[in-house]
Order: C-alpha cells, then structure tokens, then sequence
C-alpha cells in the first residue's frame, strides 16, 4: 500500500517545479522524478524523492538514488 508520484522536469524548468514542488505538503508519499539527464538533479531540493530517472533515446531507463 505504498503511494507514488511521477514527476517529470523538462530541460531550463528545475527552479520552477522546484518553487512549485515546495508549496505542495509531502503526504507519505514517494516520488520519482523523470529528468531530461542527471545533472538536472542537482539544481533540485524536492522532499520525498525516492529516486531520479532517466530515459534515453532506446526507451532504456537509468535510476539514480537520492543523494
């Protein structure tokens, strides 16, 4: 009975979603953030990520823990 919730950051919108993200109340919930590519992760402070992922161009995925 675990709740997620899949959030996606396009390329130049980190501070916005960030600024977005901080004003919603973290309810047990985990979240998995979609990125264009990792270094995104950096310019983010989301509370509750689980994990940060990327997907390339093969639909292949790459899952990244919270640092």
């Amino acid at each position: 009975n675990e709740e997620y919730e899949i959030l996606y950051v396009p390329l130049e919108q980190e501070i916005l979603v960030d600024h977005v993200m901080k004003s919603i109340p973290l309810h047990d919930v985990l979240r998995l953030v979609v990125l264009e590519n990792i270094q995104q992760a950096a310019k983010l402070s989301i509370e509750g990520v689980l994990a940060f992922c990327v997907v390339d161009d093969s639909g292949s995925v790459s899952y990244y823990g919270r640092r």
